[in-house]
């Protein structure tokens, strides 16, 4: 690749989809096959590290008990506090998210050095915040409610109720499929999720993104 390459001339596709529904699987499996991938959750973790700048102003918009005994993110904590509030949730997010566009800005810079096929950015709440940059396209990995509710009881030390509360405080599945160009169905077999995954990494490569044609279907799988 051409170092004076700009990131922009690196297609760069956002990933998103409902908690629970796979989106963090499909995100290293485009990985595995060549893609450059970020993970916006890690990135926050990065950005609310012990020592730094973004903390400190957190800890002191929402008080020390979002802290643990050594100074750092008490997440579970600050996500009680801001999770049925909308207006500290807002005030989170003016803290937090500017930091992590800027650094993703500089992961992407820094991609420009390798020689891969596109970008993948996985942002769990890509349509909630608005994160809606001139994406050359958008992936939504979908799951049925049921089918994430079990992987989340299974996955998660919480108690069914406060899942399906953060399941129904994210916008709706079919809200996503429908503003998406591409959907990947992981309530699936591992045969046909694997195909899908393949098929949608060819696509990619040849910087050609369109929308799938899978919305109908998901519907009909809705009702």
């Amino acid at each position: 690749m051409n170092p004076a390459q700009t990131p922009r001339s690196i297609p760069r596709f956002a990933l998103t989809g409902g908690i629970g529904s796979g989106k963090s699987f499909v995100r290293q499996a485009l990985e595995a096959r060549g893609a450059f991938t970020l993970d916006a959750d890690a990135l926050s973790r990065t950005v609310l590290g012990p020592g730094a700048p973004a903390l400190a102003h957190v800890a002191a918009r929402f008080g020390s008990s979002i802290l643990d005994a050594y100074g750092c993110l008490d997440r579970k904590a600050l996500a009680r506090l801001v999770f049925s509030q909308p207006d500290a949730r807002r005030a989170l997010e003016a803290l937090v998210h500017p930091r992590v566009r800027k650094l993703a800005a500089l992961r992407f810079a820094q991609a420009k050095a390798f020689a891969i096929p596109y970008l993948v950015y996985e942002i769990p709440l890509l349509f909630e915040a608005e994160h809606m940059q001139p994406w050359d396209g958008i992936i939504t990995t979908y799951c049925a409610f049921s089918e994430r509710l079990r992987r989340l009881l299974q996955r998660d030390a919480s108690d069914e109720a406060s899942i399906r509360a953060r399941m129904r405080a994210q916008a709706p599945e079919l809200l996503k499929v429908q503003r998406s160009d591409w959907v990947i169905d992981t309530n699936t077999s591992a045969a046909q999720l694997t195909q899908q995954l393949d098929e949608m990494h060819a696509l990619l490569c040849r910087q050609r993104p369109k929308r799938s044609g899978r919305a109908e279907q998901i519907r009909q799988l809705e009702r």
